[in-house]
């Protein structure tokens, strides 16, 4: 069973990965893990308005408000998708993510839509084991 993984750290660039993937010849096997990455927020005035906790819990209802959509149009294709929410400064987190065992492929939202520009997907590139795809 192939699994695709779609790493993103905002909303609009993984829309336009799950687009992409959606005009792709379609592969009954094919599971979609998709991996929401948002920043925790970063202790100082913050922790006068809300603790740690809350502050993890807004971000995770964030990404979660982020996967949702994603989901219910991967099902809607008749693709099987599994997700989670990854605390995690962008960057890094998705370098890290894009070398996983448990994955065959990745697929990235297109370089300047959010967080990654083309050097941090070269570098992805360069780092991962799977084949590594730009969402057009």
């Amino acid at each position: 069973m192939p699994r695709l993984l779609i790493p993103f750290a905002e909303p609009e660039g993984a829309a336009r990965a799950v687009d992409a993937l959606l005009r792709e010849p379609r592969d009954a096997a094919l599971v979609v893990h998709l991996a929401a990455v948002v920043e925790p927020l970063r202790p100082g005035k913050v922790a006068m308005f809300v603790s740690a906790q809350r502050a993890e819990s807004m971000v995770r209802g964030a990404a979660r408000r982020w996967l949702a959509p994603l989901e219910a149009r991967l099902a809607a294709a008749g693709i099987r998708c599994e997700s989670e929410v990854v605390l995690g400064p962008p960057r890094p987190t998705i370098r890290a993510l894009a070398q996983r065992s448990d994955v065959d492929r990745v697929m990235l939202p297109p370089a300047r839509v959010g967080t990654l520009g083309r050097r941090d997907i070269e570098t992805i590139r360069d780092l991962s084991p799977h084949p590594v795809t730009v969402a057009a």
